[in-house]
């Protein structure tokens, strides 16, 4: 079957909707397939409300030069709904599909930090998960010297990382940007000067 970029299957009248999203596509979000309630990967939630509209803005952009804009409200922009929301997904998402033939209906963006959501309105696709395509570092260093596997700089060994068959994370210093590739990365150790990132979902 056909496959958007993050190896999701597409299936009906959002195959051309995402072909279209994936062509100019910015390469920092994602916009997930209908019924999608997580992103794929802890660290891919959008981190704050101001980055969920930066995401929204860029997804809307991609869909509104589309061949498909009239089944999206997107002039003027709907503005930002913050919950807690009980059904919306947790996190970023927006008004996709009308689904309950509601009044006035708009894609707006919306911001749950509920937890406790039970992501109804994003299991029948009317809300569309946004999701950051790259996971966001941690800060702290992990791992020790024996696990290392080679020297680079940050942030060519996140793809040097993803070539080695035997590197699963990278660690980083964020004064000079050198970088060790690593076996494994076990525990971790608070220290600002330095970032770490799981580049290959592993077990830890």
């Amino acid at each position: 079957g056909v496959k958007d970029t993050t190896g999701t299957s597409v299936v009906g009248a959002d195959l051309q909707a995402i072909a279209i999203w994936y062509k100019g596509a910015p390469e920092e979000f994602q916009l997930m397939e209908a019924g999608v309630t997580v992103c794929p990967r802890s660290g891919q939630e959008m981190a704050s409300q101001s980055e969920c509209q930066r995401a929204y803005d860029e997804i809307t952009m991609q869909l509104a030069s589309s061949s498909i804009a009239a089944q999206f409200s997107l002039s003027p922009a709907p503005s930002m709904q913050v919950g807690p929301f009980d059904s919306v997904p947790y996190g970023c998402s927006f008004h996709y599909a009308n689904v309950r033939a509601q009044a006035g209906f708009t894609n707006a963006p919306h911001w749950n930090p509920n937890l406790r959501t039970d992501n109804r309105h994003a299991s029948t696709g009317e809300y569309r998960l946004i999701c950051r395509k790259r996971l966001l570092p941690k800060v702290g260093i992990c791992g020790t010297d024996t696990d290392r596997l080679t020297f680079s700089q940050y942030p060519r060994c996140e793809q040097e990382c993803l070539e080695e068959g035997s590197c699963v994370a990278i660690r980083w210093s964020v004064i000079n940007k050198s970088c060790d590739l690593m076996r494994s990365c076990n525990g971790h150790a608070i220290d600002n000067s330095w970032n770490y990132l799981f580049v290959k979902e592993v077990d830890r």
